[in-house]
């Protein structure tokens, strides 16, 4: 008999909120967030230095499910009304979105959420995990610092 080593997460470290409900059943890997470069320096060979600032404000949020988690017929239900309404020919509606990653300490919260991905159920049933790829269009950006251990 092998003793194996249970799997824990704190859930009030890991947070997505998207259009006020609540997701849950997080994967072992969370939910990732990532910016873009907001200013780069480049030194030419003249000595001479250029400094270049990015105005954008888009940031990538990937949330990964476990494959049979709430979660994921929460984000479903959610990404198939978005879909519907575009089908319809109508403007993308409105989805406002929070998300935490309590690896880094960083939390975005946006009026606008754009799914970049349909997650493919053959996938997964065979990987046990279902991942959810948005766009989070003219977020705001804070360094939580009350983040649960």
């Amino acid at each position: 008999m092998s003793l194996q080593t249970p799997t824990t997460y704190n859930p009030e470290a890991i947070l997505l909120v998207l259009d006020g409900v609540l997701m849950d059943g997080f994967a072992d890997e969370g939910i990732t967030i990532e910016r873009e470069a907001r200013s780069e320096m480049t030194e030419g060979m003249d000595g001479g230095v250029t400094f270049e600032f990015n105005a954008s404000r888009i940031c990538k949020v990937t949330a990964t499910f476990r494959a049979a988690s709430n979660g994921v017929h929460r984000m479903q239900e959610i990404k198939d009304l978005v879909d519907a309404d575009l089908r319809a020919g109508g403007a993308h509606p409105v989805v406002t979105g929070l998300a935490q990653d309590p690896i880094s300490g960083s939390r975005v919260s946006t009026g606008h959420v754009f799914f970049l991905n349909q997650p493919h159920p053959d996938l997964a049933s065979k990987s046990g995990t279902v991942q959810y790829e948005m766009i989070f269009a003219n977020y705001d950006y804070e360094i939580a610092t009350n983040v649960p251990a």
